[in-house]
């Protein structure tokens, strides 16, 4: 039988791996150092054309709308914005590290609204869907019905002819409706009006029939057709969601303020429909989605900010930076100057954003892609053989 690998080092054990490390550190020194420099203050002016792009992201994300292989994040860090042919600097490595100081927080974290009854679910979503989104989807939705029934020719029995309009009342139940549909799942939407006994849910029934339901879906809407223009709008992907995406967009920001620990990640809400913009990651769960950057507090999962990516046309300030850097300093914009910590994954961290945060008063932690380009020619890559870890 082969002899158990050892995995636990003794004392003596371990000042020897660490004296040979050391030995082997300054052997190299000259391959990620540049004359003791620190890594903030030593930049090339040189682009690093050798090394790869963000195309390389380790989500392996595909658009599921064309046929070639592409990742979602290709949309061109480096390559995009106004300054997109000038020479980005490269990050030298160095053995001198300083410890940061520590920075005083100056944030208000917490709830900026008054709750009166803190337990009542329905009061939590009236935060957001409050009066005001409502009357705009009441309105919309009448002035869509409206324009359908008097440009359309209609057949004698169709459902539209049957349309009356609705109100905020009606809205209100037929949201709690689609809620619960999220909750109760069957695969066709008129089995939640059916009567039969293996199918039967007769909530549904007892606050709004079937075709009223379909009315309501065929024609709700969110903003004016008429005032769409494709040439001038700055996301056309999303004229059609886009004033709910900025009510309820707002409304998380002035409901509450995250503590001081944020984290900004990518998610992927399921959709498996037609859509220009649907992405593929393999790696998540749902695989086919809707792409999202969030800001989100760390403690609870609040997202506190969120920018729907569209592609690389997004609404996005790029001005020459990546597209990463560029996803952190939007989402974060409104919370630096203050001390905020954000966390974050190898896709977003680069010495530019950490630089940038720095000089903003808000501290970044984060994993660091060694082929990343703009990170530097040579990082310090040696392994403890006995774990195996990179370093």
């Amino acid at each position: 039988m082969a002899a158990k690998r050892k995995t636990w080092l003794n004392l003596d054990e371990a000042r020897a791996l660490l004296s040979d490390l050391e030995s082997d550190f300054s052997s190299t020194s000259d391959e990620f150092s540049d004359s003791g420099q620190e890594i903030n203050s030593t930049v090339s002016s040189e682009a690093d054309d050798t090394l790869p792009d963000d195309n390389n992201n380790n989500d392996s994300v595909h658009d599921a709308s064309s046929t070639s292989t592409s990742s979602s994040e290709s949309d061109a860090d480096g390559t995009a914005g106004p300054n997109a042919g000038a020479a980005r600097p490269v990050w030298k490595w160095s053995r001198n590290i300083q410890k940061p100081n520590e920075l005083i927080f100056t944030g208000t974290p917490g709830i900026k609204v008054h709750l009166y009854n803190v337990t009542d679910p329905l009061e939590y979503f009236e935060l957001y869907f409050d009066e005001g989104l409502i009357d705009m989807i009441v309105d919309e939705t009448n002035r869509f019905a409206q324009q359908y029934i008097q440009g359309a020719t209609l057949k004698p029995k169709s459902r539209a002819r049957k349309w009356t309009p609705t109100n905020s009342n009606e809205i209100r139940v037929f949201l709690a409706l689609l809620i619960l549909q999220g909750i109760v799942h069957k695969p066709v939407a008129e089995w939640y009006w059916s009567t039969k006994d293996t199918l039967s849910t007769p909530y549904f029934a007892s606050v709004m029939s079937v075709n009223r339901f379909k009315l309501l879906m065929q024609f709700l809407h969110f903003v004016d057709n008429t005032t769409f223009d494709a040439d001038n709008d700055p996301s056309p992907k999303l004229f059609k969601l886009q004033p709910v995406l900025d009510y309820i967009a707002e409304k998380f920001v002035s409901v509450y303020t995250p503590e001081r620990e944020i984290s900004i990640d990518e998610s992927l809400m399921l959709w498996k429909g037609r859509l220009g913009w649907k992405q593929y990651i393999p790696i998540k769960r749902d695989r086919f989605g809707i792409k999202s950057f969030e800001l989100c507090e760390s403690s609870s999962g609040y997202i506190w900010k969120f920018i729907v990516y569209t592609g690389k046309e997004a609404n996005l300030k790029r001005d020459g930076k990546l597209l990463s850097t560029s996803v952190v300093l939007d989402l974060a914009e409104d919370l630096l100057d203050k001390g905020y910590k954000i966390y974050m994954d190898n896709f977003y961290s680069s010495p530019e954003l950490a630089q940038i945060l720095v000089d903003r008063n808000t501290d970044a932690v984060g994993t660091l892609r060694l082929n990343r380009k703009g990170n530097g020619t040579s990082c310090f890559t040696f392994h403890l053989y006995f774990s195996g870890d990179l370093l």
